[in-house]
């Protein structure tokens, strides 16, 4: 007892001398305090235990009856309803907000320096709350906010609200809503090896916008979706369709206009000798002119196709030269259409095949080189009539054809009610030129001269004598012809007489053969129903209708750009 009352006094003592100094010590040394401190608390193997309670919420000081202002506190209890719930920890009072204060640890809190001991999906940054997280930068005010991401999830940078569809949206200089000037370019994505930005629709309905990436621009300057590449092998934009299913029919890129002026689709070239697009099937290799053209179009077996679906008025393709401005194509429709200053369409064929005696029948006319050809064709796709236009024939006694193909030759004149009739050519089995002439009998006898350009070009021999037909057209004894040559002939009256009778001529020669420019000879004195080229082999060929499910395209202007 007698120690007990030592101890007793001797702490009332070391508290008196406290209380006197203004401020306590508590150790087991016997220390004094520190100067700047009310109470100092010392140990080594022991701590401070703070008043424990149980918090019933933070906007209700119970168990506390009218805590003071920083009062300090340990809460034991999980209770109340968020916001105001309280978890066991440290907490102060607020006089000034009438709460308790949670004082957080580097677990609850979020550091500045970053956390330890984390739990995904326990531990986050947010709210919990129907209230927007918001993030700033610079300042307090409304101009400073950089991020927010609302109650429901959207997060939106540099903008207070969100766009209804959008899950995130950025919003640049000068968009509207936009809080600040913080840069013209709302996204950009930079990869080395990898894709700067990338956008993918993973649903396999067959309904609904269904669009990995979109691109909107509302300026009548505006553009939607740029690509640019500045190296020597790059693609501005790349679309790829990769759909292995036969009756598919996937598009790797898509152009869409609704306006009569628009274009679905535009390539262009600044080069003065770039060529403004090339489309490339059969996944053959591509060509172009180095000389450039406005597009180059390359496949296997046909190179480009056009199609005109009007029944009666379709045109297939129209090619107009010499920068012309107008346009005249047939009411009835066609298949291609040209139209130039000196030449509406020109064909070159340069290949060193002749029609030839293979070609001597009503399907075969592969061996035909010509520049142009044309068909009339029966429902069946079987040639009813062909001409071949330009044509080389080499083979045998053959020559140079300008039009060759079964058939009449005619020209149109007009009869007495200026109604189109036809007028048919002659024709023979062989080349032969005609010319016709007047002369005049002198004492019975005449020579007659032939032209001599006509003389050059047709052949006078035994094998090809010269044919002359004569009409008197005065009284004589009659007449005969003698000493024909390539350049001219005699007219002998008969009985030896002495008349002038006036008589005119008709003249058939066979025509010369002619050295052509690669040096070949073409034999046209030898032809006598030459063998002549049927219809060109054809490869017959469906067309299948192809048109997007443009319900699943954009349909005009989205009214997105600018939210």
């Amino acid at each position: 007892m007698k120690v007990t009352r030592t101890l007793l006094l001797t702490a009332a003592l070391s508290f008196l001398a406290s209380a006197q100094a203004q401020n306590v010590g508590i150790n087991t040394t016997g220390a004094a305090p520190a100067a700047s401190a009310m109470l100092d608390i010392a140990a080594t193997d022991r701590g401070l235990l703070i008043p424990r309670v149980a918090l019933t919420a933070t906007n209700a000081a119970a168990p506390v009856t009218a805590p003071a202002d920083a009062l300090l506190v340990y809460n034991t209890a999980t209770a109340g309803t968020a916001p105001n719930n309280v978890t066991p920890g440290y907490y102060y009072y607020s006089t000034a907000s009438s709460t308790w204060l949670p004082i957080l640890s580097g677990v609850k809190g979020w550091t500045t320096t970053g956390n330890y001991g984390t739990v995904a999906g326990t531990n986050y940054i947010g709210t919990n709350d129907a209230i927007d997280l918001v993030v700033k930068t610079g300042g307090t005010a409304a101009a400073n906010e950089r991020l927010r991401v609302l109650a429901t999830g959207i997060t939106v940078v540099n903008h207070t609200t969100g766009t209804a569809g959008d899950v995130f949206s950025v919003y640049g200089t000068g968009t509207t809503g936009a809080i600040g000037s913080l840069g013209d370019f709302a996204v950009n994505g930079y990869a080395s090896t990898g894709v700067g930005v990338y956008g993918g629709s993973t649903s396999t309905n067959t309904t609904g916008l269904l669009t990995g990436v979109l691109g909107e621009a509302v300026s009548d300057l505006g553009t939607g979706v740029v690509g640019q590449v500045t190296g020597d092998l790059g693609y501005g934009v790349l679309g790829i369709a990769s759909s292995t299913t036969a009756t598919m029919q996937p598009i790797g890129a898509y152009g869409l206009a609704d306006n009569a002026t628009g274009f679905g689709l535009r390539g262009e070239n600044l080069d003065g000798s770039g060529t403004g697009a090339i489309l490339v099937g059969n996944n053959t290799g591509g060509v172009f002119l180095t000389g450039g053209s406005g597009a180059a179009i390359i496949g296997t077996n046909v190179g480009g196709f056009g199609y005109g679906t009007a029944v009666t008025g379709g045109i297939g393709l129209v090619g107009v030269g010499n920068n012309g401005s107008t346009v005249y194509t047939p009411a009835r429709g066609a298949g291609v259409v040209g139209t130039g200053q000196q030449y509406g369409v020109i064909g070159f064929a340069r290949s060193n095949l002749n029609t030839d005696e293979t070609n001597n029948n009503a399907t075969n006319g592969a061996n035909a080189s010509a520049g142009g050809y044309f068909e009339v064709q029966n429902a069946g796709g079987t040639a009813q009539t062909w001409s071949y236009v330009g044509v080389r024939e080499v083979a045998g006694a053959g020559g140079l054809r300008k039009i060759i193909g079964p058939g009449t030759v005619n020209t149109i004149v007009k009869d007495l009610n200026n109604e189109l009739v036809a007028l048919s050519c002659p024709e023979t089995p062989e080349n032969l030129f005609q010319d016709y002439g007047a002369g005049r009998l002198e004492n019975g006898r005449t020579h007659v001269a032939i032209d001599p350009i006509l003389a050059k070009n047709i052949v006078v021999d035994p094998m090809h004598p010269l044919r002359v037909f004569i009409q008197l057209e005065g009284d004589c004894n009659g007449v005969y012809v003698t000493n024909k040559t390539g350049v001219g002939f005699d007219v002998v009256e008969l009985a030896g007489g002495k008349s002038n009778a006036a008589f005119t001529y008709t003249l058939v020669a066979n025509r010369a053969d002619e050295v052509l420019p690669d040096g070949t000879v073409a034999r046209y004195s030898l032809e006598r129903f030459p063998p002549a080229p049927g219809p060109v082999a054809t490869l017959r060929q469906e067309v299948k209708n192809t048109r997007p499910d443009t319900a699943r395209l954009p349909q005009g202007k989205l009214g997105r750009a600018g939210k």
